[in-house]
């Protein structure tokens, strides 16, 4: 999927988003989803929040996602065999960007987010506490990551930022 946003004959934002969808969990698989990563970095700045059901429904009505494991337990449970709700891939992007971008508003930064690389490695839970990370890699990048409550990494992010001139403002 493919989107661009343009202002003043430039483009502000362009998006390009490869989705990919896993088949069906039979009940029988459950225990065979992928193996738990634990971050080997440890991070500069973080934040940690615990995502209830209000919070997931509100998310989803923002953005028009309709998709009944935000907001059915009973599905979550007896056909895709999930222990809860699932927060969204979306809000854990919406959640790195922030934290990077209060982290540079924190240093005074004349940085702006440039590119942004993110995937979705294991799925992250309702009423189960998320730590947000981050770290400066370089001048110009930094990393991010998800943690779930036990530890491992359900998200990776990485983005490259750039300073900004006080013309461009």
């Amino acid at each position: 999927m493919r989107k661009r946003f343009e202002s003043d004959d430039a483009v502000s934002i362009k998006e390009v988003r490869n989705i990919f969808f896993s088949r069906p969990l039979k009940a029988e698989d459950k225990d065979r989803s992928p193996k738990p990563i634990k971050s080997e970095a440890q991070p500069d700045f973080h934040h940690e929040l615990r995502p209830n059901a209000k919070l997931l429904f509100r998310y989803s009505a923002l953005t028009f996602n309709t998709h009944a494991i935000r907001r059915d337990v009973v599905l979550c449970h007896e056909v895709e065999h999930y222990p809860d709700l699932i927060v969204h891939g979306p809000l854990s992007f919406t959640l790195l960007t922030t934290l990077l971008r209060h982290h540079l508003d924190k240093e005074a930064s004349k940085k702006v987010i440039k590119h942004i690389k993110y995937g979705n490695t294991h799925p992250l839970f309702n009423e189960q506490t998320i730590k947000v990370c981050g770290r400066k890699k370089s001048e110009d990048e930094y990393e991010l990551w998800e943690e779930s409550e036990d530890g491992n990494v359900a998200v990776q992010y990485t983005a490259t930022v750039e300073e900004i001139s006080t013309h461009d403002l």
